[in-house]
């Protein structure tokens, strides 16, 4: 279709959970993160509800999108793998 001519879709690698493997990347993902933010009409982070870490990596992630909520679109992946009340926690805590 025409209107996806315009469209461009960015798959990121994943946020890491522990800060040691941070470390192993060779480049600043916050900072390539803020610069993909910072031009996109929509950001879509999706979760893994099994494996939702609140680490070092996810929480400077969170602090980019700052001020940008409105592109903000949050998608649980395997949300139906999951009990209702494991869904209660992880919404909770996001």
């Amino acid at each position: 279709a025409e209107l996806l001519r315009n469209v461009s879709l960015i798959d990121t690698p994943g946020v890491l959970e522990s800060a040691k493997e941070v470390h192993t990347r060779n480049y600043d993902y916050i900072k390539v993160s803020r610069w993909f933010i910072e031009r996109a009409d929509l950001v879509f982070v999706l979760f893994d509800p099994s494996k939702l870490d609140a680490g070092v990596e996810l929480r400077s992630l969170f602090q980019q999108l700052k001020g940008h909520e409105s592109k903000l679109r949050m998608v649980l992946n395997k949300a139906d793998q999951c009990e209702p009340q494991e869904l209660m926690r992880v919404y909770g805590s996001l």
